[in-house]
């Protein structure tokens, strides 16, 4: 049977999600971090941006190992993963006025 630690190991989810060795669960690590209202910081936003999709792409592919039955076709790009997040946390366009051509 597959152990959570094996399978961070072998997955090397600590090196993917670049965080330090001494973090016994990565995965658990960056899910307590989860934003619960959009941030106003620019570099929330940029740290967000890069983690959750290979958040996504890491879960998705523990899945993938310990339910191998369960997919029959390739997995889709990383870049596919966690859209919905992103958009959440993208703060809405401010439209401008239309400048006047005097």
């Amino acid at each position: 049977m597959l152990s959570k630690q094996h399978l961070i190991s072998c997955h090397r989810i600590h090196i993917f999600l670049s965080i330090f060795k001494n973090i016994s669960d990565p995965i658990s690590f960056v899910l307590n971090r989860l934003p619960k209202a959009p941030s106003t910081s620019h570099q929330k936003r940029v740290y967000w941006k890069i983690i959750w999709p290979k958040l996504c792409f890491i879960l998705h592919q523990l899945h993938r190992t310990c339910r191998p039955d369960y997919y029959t076709t390739p997995s889709p790009p990383k870049n596919q993963f966690g859209h919905l997040l992103l958009q959440w946390i993208e703060p809405p366009l401010v439209p401008h006025p239309p400048l006047l051509n005097l």
